[in-house]
């Protein structure tokens, strides 16, 4: 029977440390049901740098050092597919140091990878969940003994030698159910600053008011027919957003993927932060998704931040990527953003199929003349978050490369040249061969060279 728990992300350099929810929730529900739990959020810690395996394994071995009975312990590890393969090395050293643990594999990889417990490099592995959203009752309950793993619907288990895959089958949350996230329970503090916040001003956490998105940009992950398209319903948003004032968070980061997408729910949203709450407020959604009335309801509701997918100025890019929105919308909602004193982030892709040197000019030029714009009273910069094309499963990127016989295997170790760590779906990402180390590091130059000598638009 499961006593304690320590759940962990990998020790991979993403760009940004989010707050990770989907372990905050599981880590909840186990408090809940008398298990003692600890988050280990490895990624956030080595965030923008790798990590040795000789500085992160001592520090991991520190922290199991907690463990009272391995035999009573899980471990719980969540992976995207860039970090799938520093996931899998943490469980193969947590093994070495608890061989009679239960360790876990979830996260965004791992409903389009059901049979990595076949996997040789997932030896260390003796359950993995496969649902897009975990059913916490039946995990849970198996968990402590009260049913057996073959009753938890999408997860895969190892059973006297052989792996047993259960049911595939739908999870249908509810919208009134949103976790009380317990923010109190990582190993140590940890600042959530999204790239965006200073961690001595604020105390940060993470919600999503939705799951899914309606629009099918090719690269995208979150438009997976598999993948709920859940609204939550306000009452249950009200309740978190209240828990979290009384746990002193004053700055929130909105994780929908398209936070303006639905007016109505988003309306009632605004009328709520800014009557009954103080926090700040950050957010992302299309750019063709917001004007200037919405933008100035929002900073009045406590916006600090938008950030906005642009990805390319190039018009056949745009067609491709199925995100074609008009250079001129581009760069009259980001002064609207700016008029209404909102920090505007921006993504800009690069390596997308087919891409030439003429789609780049045109990207750069959309930069420069974005710079040009802004009115020379403003102060507020422009943050550009440069991007390489990835293909992760799930997304339209991905059936592209089925169609033309080409393996896509996050066993694999994707790029991981240094270069990539200037970029976000960089490191650890699959990209096009023609789009290797060599172009990144072109792209890094020609940026660099762009941004310097714009006065509002800076690199992050």
């Amino acid at each position: 029977m499961i006593k304690q728990a320590i759940l962990f992300t990998p020790p991979f350099p993403s760009r940004f440390g989010g707050m990770p929810i989907g372990l905050l929730e599981l880590g909840t529900m186990l408090q809940q049901n008398g298990i003692e739990t600890n988050i280990i959020d490895l990624t956030t810690r080595c965030s923008g740098k790798i990590w040795p395996s000789q500085k992160w394994q001592p520090y991991v071995a520190r922290m199991l050092n907690n463990i009272v009975d391995p035999s009573s312990c899980f471990i719980g590890i969540s992976a995207t597919s860039p970090s799938l393969l520093e996931g899998l090395e943490l469980a193969t050293f947590i093994r070495k140091i608890l061989p009679n643990c239960l360790i876990a594999l979830g996260g965004p990889h791992m409903p389009y990878d059901k049979r990595i417990l076949n996997n040789q490099q997932a030896r260390s592995i003796d359950w993995a969940y496969h649902g897009q959203i975990l059913d916490f009752k039946s995990f849970i309950a198996a968990l402590v003994g009260d049913i057996n793993p073959s009753n938890v619907p999408n997860l895969s288990f190892r059973s006297n030698g052989t792996v047993i895959m259960n049911n595939e089958k739908p999870y249908e949350e509810s919208p009134d159910e949103m976790i009380m996230l317990d923010i109190n329970m990582f190993s140590e503090r940890v600042f959530y600053t999204y790239g965006i916040i200073p961690p001595e001003d604020f105390h940060a956490a993470q919600l999503s008011t939705m799951h899914g998105c309606t629009f099918h940009c090719r690269f995208c992950t979150v438009v997976a027919k598999d993948y709920p398209h859940i609204i939550h319903s306000l009452p249950a948003i009200r309740r978190l957003l209240e828990h979290y004032a009384m746990n002193g968070v004053n700055f929130l980061f909105f994780d929908d993927p398209t936070f303006t997408i639905n007016y109505k729910h988003f309306d009632t949203l605004l009328n709520i932060l800014e009557k009954d709450f103080e926090f700040k407020w950050a957010c992302q959604t299309r750019i063709d998704l917001v004007n200037p009335r919405l933008l100035d309801r929002m900073k009045k509701a406590g916006c600090e931040y938008i950030f906005y997918g642009v990805e390319t100025g190039a018009k056949e890019i745009k067609k491709y990527l199925k995100k074609d929105i008009e250079n001129e919308t581009i760069k009259n909602n980001i002064i609207s953003t700016l008029e209404n004193d909102i920090s505007p982030g921006l993504s800009m892709i690069f390596g997308v199929p087919n891409e030439k040197e003429s789609d780049l000019l045109q990207t750069y030029d959309l930069i420069r003349e974005i710079d040009a714009s802004v009115p020379n009273s403003c102060s507020i910069s422009i943050s550009l978050s440069p991007c390489f094309y990835a293909v992760y499963p799930g997304s339209q990127a991905a059936n592209d490369l089925i169609a033309n016989k080409i393996d896509l295997n996050y066993l694999t170790p994707y790029s991981r040249e240094n270069i990539w760590l200037e970029f976000d779906d960089g490191y650890g990402a699959f990209h096009y061969p023609q789009f290797g180390p060599i172009y990144a590091e072109q792209i890094d130059r020609q940026l660099d060279d762009i941004v310097e000598k714009c006065r509002i638009v800076k690199r992050i």
